[in-house]
């Protein structure tokens, strides 16, 4: 039973939303960075030059190494503030979502508790089956600083060894479009972006808990695009009810995750549904497709070109020419746990597919 076409609809605006507000909320470091930069700037450019320089290296890095702490800690706790207020903002959202495909009276939600919520998000691990990886989101936050604080060392370092003037080494770190400019950013906007998805996540399916004799499931809905990992390209479309035991996934899987879940309501409560629609970007550029298309069912809509800049060529080929459904190819290509399986692996499976396509 998959979710509604309103559910679908709703939740793939949702996801934009999500992508939109992650973008204005890494932003927020901007100030900081500038700060940042000045400190480090001032440090660099008034070192004691009449110090021995192995004492002046050993100073300028504890000094800068504290900088970075003071300032990059301030950052992190005002995100993760934000990031709890904006946990209310899902309960409110996964109430609405719910709320629009249940019959007019027939039931009565329930919110959960803002601060079991935030409790939950800072609890539940951040899980990437791609890189084994499982963090808390504290740590998520907070642990990508240390790395850049350490790279800052690093280049101040480098820049000692291969006789460097102090202007040279600040502009390294300082100067526009470098270090702190490129390479904080990109990675803060990818943080930001991930922590947002787990938050929205761990709220949603905490609202979908507490009326879990209404709501009877999820279904995994991908971004319709050509940036989509396999890892979502393959989960698109699947449904996994409370009843059903085994591996439920949930966002984020991975770093910059687009994915949600839509609640699936129980037949006794369900209105009469109606036609809706969800956001696809192909190679004509964008456009709505009906929230029954799942990723592949979608991408055998695209140019050949398209599918084998997705897939990859030999993928794409088999896409096309292996005699294969969309759910078949999708079967195909993964493991149990939805996870892109090797070319090699595919071809034991189904080595019929690969002779069709003449691969």
């Amino acid at each position: 039973m998959p979710a509604l076409d309103k559910t679908v609809e709703a939740e793939s605006r949702h996801a934009i939303y999500l992508q939109r507000f992650a973008g204005g909320m890494a932003k927020d470091i901007e100030p900081y960075l500038e700060q940042l930069k000045k400190q480090i700037r001032y440090e660099l450019l008034t070192a004691d030059e009449t110090m021995h320089r192995g004492r002046k290296l050993n100073r300028l890095l504890k000094r800068v190494s504290d900088i970075q702490k003071g300032i990059y800690d301030e950052y992190t706790e005002a995100a993760l503030k934000q990031l709890e207020l904006f946990a209310e903002h899902e309960i409110d959202f996964e109430l609405g979502s719910i709320n629009n495909v249940v019959l007019s009276g027939s039931v009565e939600l329930s919110a959960p508790a803002v601060t079991q919520v935030w409790a939950a998000a800072t609890a539940n691990p951040l899980i990437f089956p791609d890189s084994n990886d499982n963090i808390m989101l504290r740590s998520y936050m907070k642990d990508w600083t240390l790395a850049q604080s350490k790279k800052v060392s690093s280049i101040i370092s480098n820049g000692f060894a291969m006789g460097e003037t102090n202007q040279q080494i600040a502009q390294k770190i300082t100067g526009k479009g470098r270090h702190i400019d490129k390479k904080v950013r990109a990675r803060n906007k990818q943080i930001v972006r991930t922590a947002i998805a787990h938050v929205s996540t761990v709220a949603r399916h905490k609202t979908m808990e507490e009326n879990d004799d209404i709501v009877i499931g999820y279904q995994w809905i991908a971004t319709l695009d050509g940036r989509t990992s396999n890892l979502c390209k393959n989960l698109d479309g699947e449904v996994f009810l409370n009843k059903d035991n085994g591996y439920k996934p949930k966002p984020p899987l991975h770093p910059n995750e687009r994915s949600v879940t839509g609640p699936i309501v129980d037949k006794r409560y369900q209105i009469d549904d109606g036609t809706a629609t969800r956001a696809s970007k192909g190679a004509e550029g964008g456009k709505q497709v009906k929230t029954t298309s799942t990723y592949y069912s979608w991408l055998k809509t695209q140019p050949a070109s398209f599918q084998d800049d997705t897939l990859g060529k030999t993928r794409g080929a088999l896409f096309r020419n292996g005699g294969l459904s969309s759910e078949e190819f999708k079967n195909l290509t993964t493991d149990q746990k939805f996870r892109p399986i090797n070319l090699d692996e595919m071809r034991k499976k189904n080595p019929q597919a690969f002779e069709e396509a003449g691969l």
